[in-house]
């Protein structure tokens, strides 16, 4: 069991993001609404996630 509560860690890197747009912060917002919803919502992030990536990576 996952006691993790990763809907509310995605609201907060949500809140995060508005104050610090960072690549890192991207990122991590991205992992967390990957691990806190649907199969279909986590593919719609895919294209979120690379674009963070990207953004690490340069």
């Amino acid at each position: 069991m996952d006691a993790t509560d990763w809907a509310q860690i995605a609201v907060l890197y949500q809140l995060l993001e508005t104050k610090d747009p960072s690549p890192v912060v991207k990122l991590g917002h991205a992992v967390a609404v990957g691990r806190s919803v649907s199969v279909g919502r986590s593919i719609f992030e895919d294209d979120y996630l690379a674009a963070a990536l990207a953004d690490c990576l340069e």
